[in-house]
Parts: structure tokens; C-alpha cells; sequence
């Protein structure tokens, strides 16, 4: 099972996208891990993926998936090391919701 690491604040523009994605940018130098995006309104690290490929960043590759929702995202999880998370500015259910 991959080791999550979640990035969650009631509040938006506190640097939770920016923060997952910085994470992942380093982490994916040694382990195989991916960025879970679940804000499909603002996708904001989705867009940041597609800019690294698109200006061809000097760097590894990042893996960033939207899901709908944490559960999704864990399930998917299984061949990675490393399951970061970047959640909307607002807490929900899904959120607060590890298992079941």
C-alpha cells in the first residue's frame, strides 16, 4: 500500500496545490509516486502537469490523475510508493474519510 500524504485546508490559496506539487517534483527524483487531484473545478495541478510537458521541464516525470473522489484515488493507488493528495479548499464527507 502506498504512503498518502494529504494536503487539506478549509480555505483556498493557502498553497495546498502548490506544496503537492513541489512534493511530488522531489519525490518522484527516488519513488514512484503520483498526484491526486480532487478539484475537478479547478484542476489546478492537472494544468501545472500539462505546462512541465508541454515547456519539457528538465526533470522526472510527474504522474498527476484527477479523481473524484479520495476513495477513487486510493484504490488506484496500489503500484505506487507514494499517493500525494491535493484536495479542494472545502472539507467534506470524502475528505474526512479514511476508510469504509
Amino acid at each position: 500500500m502506498a504512503i498518502v500524504v494529504s494536503f487539506v485546508s478549509q480555505k483556498g490559496g493557502v498553497g495546498k496545490s502548490t506544496l503537492a506539487g513541489a512534493l511530488l517534483a522531489v519525490a518522484a527524483h527516488s519513488m514512484d509516486a503520483r498526484l491526486a487531484d480532487l478539484d475537478p473545478q479547478q484542476a489546478s495541478v492537472v494544468a501545472w502537469e500539462r505546462a512541465r510537458k508541454r515547456d519539457r521541464v528538465v526533470g522526472p516525470p510527474c504522474e498527476v490523475v484527477p479523481y473524484q473522489s479520495f476513495r477513487e484515488a486510493l484504490a488506484a493507488s496500489g503500484n505506487v510508493d507514494l499517493l500525494i493528495v491535493d484536495t479542494p479548499a472545502h472539507t467534506s464527507r470524502t475528505t474526512n474519510r479514511v476508510r469504509g
